[in-house]
């Protein structure tokens, strides 16, 4: 059960039967309160306590009389709980007398008719919302045509339509997205300024206490999968372009795909790239009869922005690699890898998706003719090498808010 906290200032009191409305003005001059009473209050009052907070004493004396208190701005008004309980129950309903007369109010005047032109939001959606609205002599209907709104109504709803037309018939902002999606040798990464480290600092009651955070780092072994996020910090989309250029000039990196996409907030930006690989189907109860289908083997890409109310853009990211695999019984097949996760990034930043890593070996023979074949000393006149050559694949996504074009009046 819910008890009531005092927080008076403490005070000691000996009454044998003592007026109510003399202990009331006793409290007064104790506390320094305003102390209005009424001129039908009246009772006795015995009590004896020792440091007890004077609102405590106070609630005691009321409930002892069947009286009951008022505040009024900084006085205190007294009166019988029988009479505070009446005008209560008058100033309720002179609310809900208020409250009918402005409901009624909204209701005076001829029907109008107005036609609402919708720019942004769906026409739809935006009667659904003026029928909650309306009177009940109100009407709403739809040309979807010209997107128009047909509203009739009385003209202080008409009114409240249009404020409300106003809030909801905004532009969707939108996001751009940049990618650039590369394979490179593992080591040229680190020539990006890649932190692999998605960290953050938390401070505690003790200030010298921060938390750090990595996520799902793969081994150094060969072809391996993970999924490794980055960011790169303090640099551009178009300071990494140019770093990407360098890599590319040097042939430690190659660029599969650089989409650029504009997106609603809240909607998939889907990109791929890829080749088609042919496989042999055979159809029917003749093995003879084969057709040529196709698999997508492809590199793929979702992004699902949404922008938050302190303008920073919450990803939705789905990233895909296949390439071709291994053959069985002359059949292709296709290695799939995929990443999804959701991360929080601020305007204009870049982020760094990786963890594919592969391994390719390259082995050669130089020999001499004729020479090579000869038993024994053979091997003096050949020579084998093996080159192998690690790669990895990376994503890099920049998304950038942009704000919706204003009407120009008139335009």
């Amino acid at each position: 059960m819910f008890q009531k906290q005092y927080t008076g200032k403490p005070i000691s009191l000996d009454l044998l039967d003592a007026d109510v409305r003399n202990v009331l003005r006793l409290l007064s001059d104790i506390t320094g309160k305003n102390i209005v009473i009424e001129p039908d209050v009246a009772g006795k009052v015995t009590l004896k306590v020792e440091q007890v907070p004077w609102d405590q004493i106070l609630d005691m004396v009321l409930a002892m009389n069947d009286l009951g208190k008022e505040q009024v701005g900084n006085v205190i008004r007294i009166a019988k709980k029988g009479k505070l309980k009446d005008e209560w129950a008058q100033k309720a309903e002179e609310i809900r007398a208020k409250q009918e007369l402005q409901e009624v109010a909204k209701d005076v005047g001829e029907i109008g008719t107005v036609y609402f032109t919708v720019n942004y939001a769906l026409p739809q959606d935006i009667a659904a919302k003026l029928s909650e609205s309306k009177s009940e002599r109100g009407k709403v209907s739809i040309d979807e045509r010209t997107s128009l709104i047909i509203y009739s109504d009385y003209p202080s709803r008409v009114e409240n339509a249009r404020h409300l037309l106003a809030r909801l018939d905004k532009p969707t902002p939108q996001v751009l997205i940049e990618a650039r999606i590369v394979t490179l040798r593992t080591q040229a990464s680190l020539d990006l300024g890649i932190d692999w480290s998605l960290s953050t600092e938390h401070t505690t009651v003790d200030p010298g206490l921060t938390q750090n955070y990595q996520i799902n780092i793969p081994s150094a072994g060969p072809s391996s999968f993970g999924l490794e996020l980055g960011q790169l910090i303090g640099k551009t989309f178009l300071q990494v372009n140019a770093a990407i250029s360098a890599l590319e000039t040097s042939q430690d990196l190659k660029v599969i795909a650089a989409p650029k996409v504009l997106t609603l907030d809240n909607v998939e930006a889907e990109i791929s790239q890829g080749t088609q690989i042919p496989y042999q189907n055979f159809s029917g109860a003749d093995v003879n009869v084969t057709t040529t289908q196709f698999k997508d083997a492809v590199v793929e890409l979702k992004v699902t922005p949404h922008i938050t109310p302190d303008q920073k853009i919450r990803l939705k990211i789905q990233a895909k690699q296949d390439e071709p695999g291994t053959e069985y019984n002359g059949q292709a097949s296709i290695d799939t890898r995929k990443i999804t996760t959701e991360l929080l990034v601020d305007d204009g930043n870049v982020i760094v998706i990786g963890g594919v890593m592969r391994d390719r070996v390259d082995t050669s023979t130089n020999a001499t003719p004729g020479l090579n074949k000869i038993p024994l000393v053979g091997r003096l006149f050949k020579s084998d090498s093996s080159n192998t050559d690690k790669t990895e694949l990376l994503i890099f996504i920049s998304p950038k808010i942009v704000e919706p074009r204003k009407r120009v009046q008139g335009a």
